[in-house]
């Protein structure tokens, strides 16, 4: 009975002797995936052979991650090949990881190579699966792939999910295909979910984009009565729409709503209206906006404390020069323009950045 007791002890002692050790490796593995170190993973892997505790299905699957963010594609294939020699069969959770992985690689062929594979072998893609490769196809510029993959969902019985519309929203806003941004907000309407914050400011982005600054108008009013709260992404698009329609008026007034909203301005929303004041010969208030990015003054009692600008990505490089001195000069405003000019050349900046400036001495 003694000796049963010991051998079960010790099956016991192994078994989380085995459990402890690959805890280890994947937990390395994480880490070098996180960093791209394929040559490390590999080496993690390598090293498990010899170690009497041979790596599982998960240790397969953060090395090959690692490799496939490292652009490691050929070294990739021969882990899964080997993978199966070892009589694993890689899972939906494997070929998800090693997509999203060259989704984040920007290796958008591999991404739409290992999708087909998944299929051949039997496995049934679900949700993730599109979402990753919708990404990879986003990433890659390639909105006709990530429209296809779209439209293989129903034929699968497979509910979008939110990051699915996020995906296929960015990939046709970068096409330059506003009005198919405009139908997928549609498709999400006539869900069981309405449109949340995400879709609404990729819609608004699109059709600022495309030049319907109308439209990106009804949909934040849209927005704003099926209570979503806007954030910056929303305020800069819509910004935007009203410098393309020559609105400086309500442009400034969205900066005075979205302080009062406690939303901070960032670069994008500052320049943007700045461009939209200089634009309509507004130039007292884009020189005040110019010097509140300097020097982080409030126009109103809502602004970000100096030593914050530089940790959220508001301090001022210069663009806002650029972006009134283009304005200025679209204006026929020559003189405001070359004044801009010699205050960067005081304040420490370079005037001779954007081809823009170079056209003053014309």
């Amino acid at each position: 009975m003694s000796k049963h007791r010991l051998a079960e002890g010790a099956k016991s002692w192994h078994q989380n002797h085995n459990f402890t050790i690959r805890a280890r490796q994947n937990q390395l593995l994480q880490d070098y995936c996180r960093r791209a170190l394929w040559r490390k993973a590999v080496a993690v892997l390598d090293d498990s052979h010899g170690s009497g505790v041979p790596a599982d299905l998960a240790t397969y699957s953060l090395a090959l991650d690692a490799c496939f963010r490292g652009h490691q594609s050929e070294l990739a294939s021969s882990l899964l090949a080997e993978l199966r020699q070892n009589n694993f069969r890689p899972d939906v959770v494997v070929y998800n990881s090693s997509i999203s992985a060259c989704s984040k690689a920007q290796l958008w062929e591999k991404a739409v190579s290992l999708f087909s594979e998944l299929r051949n072998s039997g496995l049934q893609p679900n949700v993730i699966t599109h979402n990753a490769l919708m990404g990879a196809c986003e990433k890659a510029t390639q909105w006709s792939h990530a429209l296809c993959i779209y439209d293989e969902l129903p034929m699968r019985r497979l509910q979008p999910s939110v990051r699915t519309y996020a995906a296929l929203m960015s990939a046709l806003t970068k096409g330059q295909l506003w009005m198919r941004v405009v139908a997928v907000l549609d498709d999400i309407r006539a869900g069981s979910s309405p449109p949340d914050l995400i879709a609404y400011n990729a819609a608004i982005t699109a059709t600022e984009k495309g030049s319907a600054w109308g439209l990106a108008l009804h949909l934040h009013t849209e927005m704003l009565g099926s209570s979503v709260v806007p954030d910056v992404v929303t305020y800069s698009g819509l910004m935007r729409a009203h410098d393309k329609g020559h609105r400086w008026d309500q442009a400034l007034a969205l900066l005075d709503r979205m302080r009062g909203s406690k939303i901070s301005a960032d670069t994008i929303a500052m320049n943007t209206c700045i461009s939209a004041c200089a634009s309509g010969s507004q130039w007292w208030h884009a020189q005040r906006l110019l010097d509140e990015m300097e020097r982080g003054l409030p126009r109103l009692k809502m602004w970000i404390p100096m030593e914050d600008m530089q940790r959220r990505g508001i301090a001022h490089d210069g663009m806002a020069y650029y972006t009134a001195i283009t304005a200025f000069l679209a204006a026929s405003q020559r003189p405001r323009a070359l004044e801009l000019m010699r205050q960067m050349q005081h304040r420490g900046l370079d005037p001779d950045g954007p081809a823009v400036a170079k056209d003053t001495t014309k």
